[in-house]
């Protein structure tokens, strides 16, 4: 079908469902999306009309210059008719749907006065720019700020995290806490023990549910109640109420980061964490400090930023040496292990699991209480968590062991046989699950065992179509580059075709 419709002067929705078109769409690939466009038909000028731009600026980015900022391809994708969903763009929310009227808009930095973090709380109040740290009154959870990869932005943050970590203050910190985006309730005059255990339940509660159903599932849920829940800190309450609130509010960041983050939202995530990270170090609790410090790295390993996650995972470490967990501590050296997977490192990713083994022993022989959503309460959950590291570990080293065949098959071999073992277990949660099929079908692929990768493949795709979770629907490019090794089998492009399009549903058929 032509992508121009009768009257010339619009897109035919059908061209969006292409498969290069989606995959280009999906990459926010503006020059790939132009020249597809003039391959069907339009004009520069055309192009120009349409998204409100000039014929040399469509020119510009025809011949390959990148558009990243959010408000550019906003007015791109409205102009043109494309599907906000397709360009990972967020549609406005109407007042009364989940972001109430007068909710920060996408990309916009008002920069708001912030809340400070123990306002109200106790008899001391903190007094802003000093270590007490400030808490917004209020969560980033209606549209998406913009994700491109700035190195400055990086470096910037980094340096954020660091000072909160050692107990210092710059005015950098200010700006990587997340923005008010609307009016709360008022908060109560005065507060108890019952108060902070709602919202220790509360956060309980969410968590499970992010990890079943994805970040995109409870992220409204999460972001809404931690808007109110933070509002709490103007309360009065005793000393030991307001240190506890603190504790229960830095978990409450923790798992609104873990749902940004499994959105897509990677900024938007670190500020949650940081502002966590704030209030923890107001609180005097290192081992939730280590805990919100590594998954900052983890935002960092996802993007495939190594280097600075290395960095984040070396402050984990000293904050929870303070805390003496063993947990902690064998989280942070097993992904310590990933990040040197990535960059192809296997002596140091063999060293850094045997430190990690080591912390999990020391940790099961603790028997320590788990109190917070940290690594003792996940390890006490997911008992196979070692195993999964050294999967995800191998995994990756068969990706990055190019040129040395034999070398990625020994990798991909112990991958399959540690992702085996890990999918034989019941009750697994959805996200978990599915991202450890992605792992076996990769490691398949990679062992060039092309019929039961394909197989496992599949299962993967369909896994992923049943949870809202941008991160793993992105580890699905693996297994669209694994499938490369045979370009001309018709099953293998099939899976490409299928992940590029976003066919996720159980219908495989051509």
């Amino acid at each position: 079908m032509n992508a121009i419709g009768d009257d010339h002067d619009r897109v035919d929705p059908e061209e969006w469902e292409r498969p290069a078109m989606r995959a280009a769409l999906a990459n926010r690939d503006i020059t790939t999306v132009y020249r597809l466009l003039q391959k069907a038909g339009f004009s520069q000028q055309k192009i120009a009309a349409l998204t409100g731009q000039s014929q040399p600026e469509v020119s510009a980015i025809i011949h390959g210059r990148r558009v990243m900022a959010y408000d550019v391809l906003s007015r791109i994708a409205d102009g043109l008719g494309i599907p906000r969903g397709y360009i990972g763009l967020s549609y406005a929310v109407e007042p009364g749907q989940g972001n109430p009227a007068g909710a920060t808009p996408a990309g916009s930095d008002p920069r708001p006065a912030q809340e400070p973090a123990g306002a109200g709380v106790g008899t001391d109040a903190a007094v802003p720019g000093t270590g007490r740290g400030a808490a917004t009154n209020g969560a980033t959870g209606g549209a998406a700020e913009s994700e491109e990869d700035d190195p400055v932005q990086r470096r910037d943050f980094l340096g954020a995290a660091a000072a909160v970590a050692v107990g210092g203050h710059t005015p950098t910190i200010q700006r990587w806490l997340p923005r008010p985006t609307a009016p709360v309730p008022p908060a109560p005059a005065r507060i108890g023990a019952a108060d902070v255990e709602q919202i220790r339940v509360t956060a309980d509660q969410l968590d499970a549910l992010d990890l079943q159903l994805g970040g995109g599932a409870v992220l409204v849920a999460v972001t809404g109640y931690l808007r109110w829940a933070s509002g709490l800190l103007r309360s009065r309450c005793a000393e030991h109420t307001g240190r506890e609130l603190r504790v229960a509010l830095a978990d409450l960041y923790n798992v609104a980061g873990h749902s940004l983050h499994d959105c897509g939202r990677h900024r938007e995530a670190n500020r949650h964490y940081l502002q966590g990270l704030v209030l923890a170090r107001d609180a005097e609790h290192p081992e939730q400090a280590a805990s919100l410090l590594f998954w900052m790295g983890r935002v960092s390993l996802e993007q495939e930023h190594p280097t600075d996650a290395l960095r984040l995972f070396q402050l984990a470490q000293l904050a929870a040496q303070d805390a003496g967990s063993h947990a902690e501590l064998a989280r942070l050296h097993a992904n310590e292990a990933w990040a040197y997977a990535l960059v192809g490192e296997p002596t140091l990713v063999t060293d850094a699991l045997d430190r990690a083994d080591h912390e999990y022993g020391q940790a099961l022989a603790a028997r320590k209480p788990v109190t917070f959503h940290g690594a003792a309460r996940y390890l006490a959950a997911q008992t196979d968590d070692p195993l999964n590291y050294f999967a995800t570990a191998h995994g990756i080293l068969a990706r990055t062991a190019t040129g040395n065949e034999r070398s990625a098959t020994h990798h991909a071999e112990l991958t399959v046989n540690a992702s085996t073992r890990l999918l034989a277990a019941d009750h697994l949660p959805g996200r978990a699950r599915a991202m450890r099929q992605i792992t076996l079908a990769d490691a398949l692929l990679h062992a060039h065992e092309r019929d039961p990768g394909l197989a496992a493949a599949h299962e993967a795709v369909d896994r992923v179509a049943a949870i809202q979770s941008v991160r793993t629907a992105n580890r699905l490019r693996h297994l669209a580059e694994a499938a490369k090794t045979w370009p001309r089998h018709r099953e293998t492009i099939h899976l490409r075709r299928r992940i590029a399009a976003g066919r996720t549903g159980p219908d495989r058929a051509e």
